[in-house]
């Protein structure tokens, strides 16, 4: 079962006046992919609803003894009470929850569409970006950059201070609002190409594919 369907069923079972409260907190884009995996939810079978609670009760006893003493007190506590095996494995998803690295998101979107969103925001703004982003595609956000605003992003980048969690947390919102707008990073495709040029020609009347050939 996918995190998102668990977060689904989660918010199914706990009704609507406390899912509502949640999906207020929630980014713009996981709004609407939790509220369209609810929509595909037909029924929910009670093992499943049962399961999916639990986990999500375990995760939050364990963010609560983090938040009290940090990670030996929780681990200590699950263990007494849960034993070694169980504390480990929620500890770890726990941990792999809260760890998630900001701009996660911009991974899956081409670096030429990035620089579209990015090329007319402020220097401080797009050298925090580059900053969360792959190697790779930060290189190439930055090399389509103007050659002088790229020296002034790789100074920035050089003396850049450590930056408020909230700060990095509220551009990351902007930024993936404004994407979602314009497209769902995982629902992209490819298209166009020289396959489906063949495909046409090869469908095409003899003088229209002559034609084709002649202008290309």
């Amino acid at each position: 079962m996918t995190g998102l369907h668990k977060a689904a069923v989660l918010l199914v079972q706990i009704g609507k006046e406390h899912s509502a409260k949640i999906l207020k907190s929630l980014r713009q884009s996981e709004i609407e992919e939790l509220t369209a995996e609810i929509a595909r939810i037909e029924g929910v079978d009670p093992n499943v609803a049962e399961a999916v609670l639990g986990e999500f009760k375990e995760l939050a006893v364990a963010r609560h003894y983090f938040a009290q003493g940090g990670l030996r007190y929780a681990e200590e506590v699950l263990e007494a009470t849960l034993g070694p095996e169980k504390a480990r494995e929620i500890l770890s998803r726990q941990f792999a929850l809260s760890n998630e690295m900001p701009f996660e998101f911009l991974r899956r979107i081409d670096p030429q569409m990035v620089l579209s969103f990015l090329q007319d925001e402020h220097p401080q703004t797009i050298t925090l970006v580059l900053a969360h982003m792959q190697a790779s595609q930060a290189a190439a956000v930055l090399s389509g950059l103007p050659e002088a605003l790229q020296a002034e992003i790789a100074h920035r980048l050089a003396v850049m201070d450590p930056t408020s969690p909230d700060i990095v947390k509220q551009v990351e919102s902007q930024l993936q609002g404004r994407i979602s707008t314009v497209f769902q990073a995982s629902d992209t495709s490819e298209v166009g190409g020289l396959k489906p040029l063949v495909d046409i020609i090869n469908h095409s009347d003899r003088n229209t594919e002559r034609l084709i050939l002649e202008g290309l």
